[in-house]
């Protein structure tokens, strides 16, 4: 039934006696430009809740990164998102995480854990990359480099290109690493560094999938040993240092130099012998003595020109025997090792002999040296007089009774030697 037949019949007398007005001339013009004005509104709305339904979807779709663990049986290539190229050797345990971008890609941060092993390392830049390892973190932008976890000796790590900063677990002690270097974090720090060629590995950081390994690995190996050797080195120097010589090698009476005489022995002692700086005095030598700032200053002054004096004659006679001017970076003693290892056993004893009876008063056994086995035997000389010599200096400069007690302080000066190549 429709509304008109509720009607009763004089509302419908009404109804039927009722025109509609006359609408305005624009009404048509108005309804066509409110239609047009309100239909953008509509478009951009449909615009807008599109997007949003993209951009939830690619966020649905890229939630959680990239994630791996590589427990390595043998020398195997990783990708680590579109980051690194990480070649693991044998034995090697690690973890990545990988943020994604918008697309999906790992292309943004990085943290691995390195928890065992050797591993190389080539890093696009980009965000943040982070390795951590049990003794530190290194933080890389774009490099190639090395990381060597043990856990004996602690964790290596040799940078090839760019720079690392390597941060110790404990403490937060930071290191930058620049390409050429090593350093060496263990449970106690950051203990050592190392110069190495930055060459170390060119054909794995321009091969294709880095097949050179090996080579690496043996460097790596190399430069740990160095580090232990480097420790062994410091802990018997101070050994030695301190533990007290019962053979005198100074002020030895008559019998004494006869007794060196006959076995061909030679003893003297020296303040260490140093290329490109000076021997020190140390505070608690100088407070042993009592010495004034005026007096230590004499005493080091005098050690210096010493030393000066006796490293020039090492350096000559160096050159003279081996003909290798190359003597930048040569310690004292890696030029008097290899000063005895150009010269002969016989001559070395016929040396021995003659300054041996010198010393003693007695006449030369062996004819007079002649070329290198002189130059060699003036070299010795003045290793076995520059302890009198030095003293006698001092005794001038500072008085004869205190220039004996700063020799007498350590039962001689520091440096001490007893030995022979035997008689001829």
């Amino acid at each position: 039934m429709s509304q008109v037949d509720d009607f009763s019949d004089d509302e419908r007398e009404l109804l039927d006696r009722w025109s509609a007005p006359t609408p305005p001339v624009s009404f048509a013009a108005r309804v066509l430009r409110e239609r047009r004005r309100g239909w953008p509104r509509v478009r951009y709305g449909v615009v807008a809740a599109c997007l949003a339904l993209l951009t939830a979807g690619l966020l649905l779709r890229n939630r959680g990164d990239l994630s791996g663990m590589v427990q390595s049986n043998a020398r195997s290539t990783i990708d680590i998102g579109k980051r690194a190229v990480v070649v693991a050797e044998s034995g090697t345990v690690l973890e990545y995480h990988v943020a994604k971008d918008w697309r999906g890609e790992g292309t943004g941060p990085v943290w691995v854990e390195q928890r065992q092993g050797t591993a190389f390392y080539r890093v696009e830049r980009g965000g943040a990359f982070k390795v951590h390892t049990v003794n530190g973190t290194i933080e890389v932008t774009g490099t190639c480099f090395t990381i060597a976890v043990d856990e004996r000796t602690g964790v290596l790590v040799t940078v090839h290109e760019g720079s690392v900063v390597a941060e110790h677990e404990v403490g937060g002690t930071r290191e930058s690493v620049l390409a050429g270097n090593s350093v060496l974090l263990n449970p106690k720090g950051v203990v050592a560094t190392h110069a190495h060629s930055a060459s170390a590995a060119p054909h794995i950081m321009h091969s294709e999938r880095y097949s050179g390994m090996a080579d690496l690995g043996d460097h790596v190996a190399l430069m740990e040993q160095t580090a232990q050797l480097r420790e062994q080195v410091r802990v018997l120097q101070n050994r030695l240092a301190s533990k007290p010589n019962s053979e005198r090698t100074y002020g030895l009476d008559q019998d004494e130099l006869l007794r060196l005489a006959d076995n061909c022995e030679l003893s003297w002692d020296t303040p260490q012998v140093q290329v490109g700086t000076s021997p020190k005095l140390t505070d608690d030598d100088a407070r042993a003595l009592g010495l004034t700032p005026e007096q230590r200053r004499i005493l080091e002054e005098t050690m210096a020109q010493a030393n000066a004096r006796m490293v020039g004659i090492l350096q000559t006679t160096y050159i003279a025997v081996t003909g290798d001017e190359n003597i930048a970076g040569l310690s004292a003693t890696a030029l008097l090792s290899e000063i005895e290892d150009k010269t002969s056993t016989p001559e070395m004893q016929r040396i021995y002999e003659r300054l041996a009876a010198e010393r003693a008063g007695l006449p030369p056994r062996s004819p007079k040296p002649q070329g290198r086995e002189a130059q060699v035997e003036e070299l010795y000389r003045a290793y076995v007089t520059m302890g009198d010599e030095l003293q006698g200096v001092l005794a001038e400069r500072l008085g004869a009774s205190l220039a004996e007690r700063i020799r007498d302080l350590r039962d001689g000066f520091s440096s001490r030697r007893h030995s022979s190549f035997g008689c001829p």
